[in-house]
């Protein structure tokens, strides 16, 4: 009984370090295949990585719209156009960096430094008291918050 067990343990041994084996080497190609398939085309990319821009830019418009009603106090404008800003900034950042097609880079650049200088207007405006500057910021955000939503739908990015 302890002689026909040997030769059959070896057996399950072998098939276990083949399978071993071929686990270990198809784990790369399975990472491979996820990194190629993962990340979408550099346009998808590019609307994705935007995609906070337009939530900050309806943000900052309704901020602006409800400051002008007394509904928000200033610090809240502030702090959000802060926050925002930071969103803005990284979006741009992506967009210079992107592999998306350069019209689509070039529109995302102009959305993000738009966003910045509507958002950095609403604030002084606020800053100010200056309720008139502030409505004008609060429609200029809305706009860009439209731009930016015609801006994923072109690059495949839903809205």
């Amino acid at each position: 009984m302890g002689i026909s067990v040997l030769p059959g343990g070896r057996a399950r041994r072998r098939r276990a370090r083949g399978r071993a084996a071929a686990l270990a080497a198809a784990v790369p190609l399975l990472l491979l295949a996820l990194l190629a398939c993962g990340g979408g085309n550099p346009d998808e990319k590019l609307a994705k990585q935007l995609q906070p821009v337009g939530s900050w830019l309806a943000t900052l418009a309704m901020a602006g719209e409800k400051w002008i009603a007394n509904s928000v106090p200033a610090s809240f404008v502030r702090s959000s156009g802060e926050a925002a800003d930071k969103a803005f900034e990284k979006a741009a950042e992506a967009a210079a960096e992107s592999a998306a097609r350069p019209p689509l880079r070039h529109a995302a650049l102009r959305l993000t430094a738009g966003a910045r200088s509507a958002g950095a207007g609403l604030r002084r405006a606020v800053a100010a008291g200056d309720r008139g500057a502030a409505a004008r910021q609060a429609a200029r955000l809305a706009a860009l918050h439209e731009e930016a939503e015609a801006l994923a739908k072109s690059a495949g990015g839903g809205g």
